[in-house]
């Protein structure tokens, strides 16, 4: 029996395979044969996922399930694989606790284990970008996308979900997925995606003249792609109403901040109140406005009595604080 097994190891090792058998006499229990390359759905691989194992007897069938169960590789990722050697798998055998008494095996050199995985969708992440962006205001399509690293997602029923949406410049958008399959098994990818983007900012409802203050008829929101937009463009109806432009702005044209400022409150020539505070006393005496400006600037003014020019502070429509 000895010799018969040592000819079988030989011819084994001469065809590319390990062949291992128990030193004890007398037949074998049961037989395990594992194949060089495999293909699992999951990211664990058993014995009974790489080969074969059989019970010699029926008595022994509840060994041969021990061996069947026994694990060989896990953490395989979608579309990944493992290549072990023929030793290595013999090795977790044991190190799981199983006992290889009286169990006759062949096992290639190198043993392969790929799982199968499937290419994301550009409509699947396009579903996810939407779900996540329900609600904001923000519209986004999907043009081409391109995964770091080539991951793959789960085979069978699994769903996708978006984790974070980050903008790489106009027109490109960085996003984090989780794959998750129907075991909880989880998987996370990151995707550069080139995208059309559509948001609602307010334009001008009408032509609007320099220096004529805005008010809400003056707005109407409309829906544009966001990389065709300045990068100072105003989003928000709030931060415009009540500011005034200062070139001419056309009809449909997106408001910018750069061409935005806040109204003077006090014009060149308007007469004024020019009030000096010193010691916890108010002195105040009539002036003219020499420059126009807006709340908390500060503006030249000629004292109507001296006629002597200083530069004040703009209080309120009326009133310069100016220093003693």
């Amino acid at each position: 029996m000895r010799t018969s097994l040592r000819f079988a190891a030989m011819a084994m090792a001469l065809s590319g395979l390990t062949a291992i058998a128990s030193a004890q006499d007398g037949p074998f229990l049961v037989t395990m044969r594992v194949q060089e390359q495999s293909t699992i759905s999951k990211g664990t691989a058993t014995l009974a996922d790489i080969g074969t194992v059989v019970a010699n007897r029926p008595v022994d069938d509840d060994r041969a399930m021990v061996l069947q169960r026994a694990e060989v590789t896990s953490g395989i990722g979608p579309g990944g694989k493992v290549t072990m050697t023929g030793e290595e798998v013999l090795r977790r055998i044991q190190g799981g606790g199983v006992s290889l008494d009286r169990v006759g095996y062949t096992i290639p050199a190198t043993v392969t284990v790929v799982r199968v995985g499937r290419e994301l969708q550009r409509d699947e992440l396009q579903t996810a970008v939407n779900r996540y962006l329900a609600g904001s205001g923000r519209e986004m399509t999907v043009k081409h996308m391109t995964i770091e690293g080539a991951k793959q997602l789960f085979v069978g029923a699994s769903r996708s979900e978006v984790t974070s949406l980050e903008r790489e410049r106009p027109g490109m958008v960085r996003i984090g997925l989780r794959s998750v399959d129907g075991g909880g098994e989880t998987e996370l990818l990151t995707i550069i995606a080139m995208v059309d983007e559509f948001t609602y900012v307010p334009v001008a409802q009408r032509s609007v003249s320099p220096g004529s203050v805005l008010d809400q008829s003056d707005l109407v929101m409309a829906r544009v792609n966001t990389a065709q937009l300045p990068r100072d463009a105003v989003v928000d109806q709030a931060q415009v109403v009540g500011l005034e432009p200062n070139r001419q702005v056309a009809a449909g044209t997106v408001f910018r901040e750069a061409e935005l400022r806040r109204p003077s409150i006090i014009a060149a020539g308007a007469p004024v109140t020019m009030r000096a505070t010193a010691s916890g006393f108010v002195a105040t005496a009539t002036g003219t406005a020499l420059e126009s400006g807006v709340m908390g600037a500060s503006i030249r003014v000629r004292n109507d009595s001296s006629k002597k020019v200083v530069r004040g502070k703009i209080l309120d429509s009326n009133v310069v604080e100016v220093t003693p």
